[in-house]
């Protein structure tokens, strides 16, 4: 690649960086909440081992699902968020420097 070809795609994900960064969030958080909802789903597959079907047992679950839904996240997940962020990120690329109409 030529020295101006580099400048130039340097220059455009200079420009696209701030929505690459809202990207990265969005893909993040929906990787959060699928994960979060897969094991819940597992959990229920399982039955009730916590503390029954009181409305406490419940809650518990809830935030255990959480708990281990942000450590599996924070671990690298499962791939997801990367995975969209990496198909997109292109799309907000071209958008970020397409010349907007007036």
């Amino acid at each position: 690649m030529r020295i101006d070809a580099l400048a130039s795609r340097a220059a455009a994900m200079a420009k696209a960086a701030p929505k690459l960064a809202e990207l990265k969030r969005a893909a993040d958080e929906f990787e959060a909440v699928f994960v979060k909802d897969m094991v819940r789903t597992m959990r229920q597959s399982v039955g009730k081992v916590h503390f029954g079907q009181s409305l406490g047992g419940d809650m518990f679950d809830d935030v255990m699902d959480g708990a281990l839904a942000k450590s599996i996240s924070e671990k690298g997940g499962i791939g997801l968020s990367q995975s969209l962020y990496d198909s997109m990120a292109p799309e907000v690329i071209g958008a970020a420097n397409r010349p907007s109409n007036p």
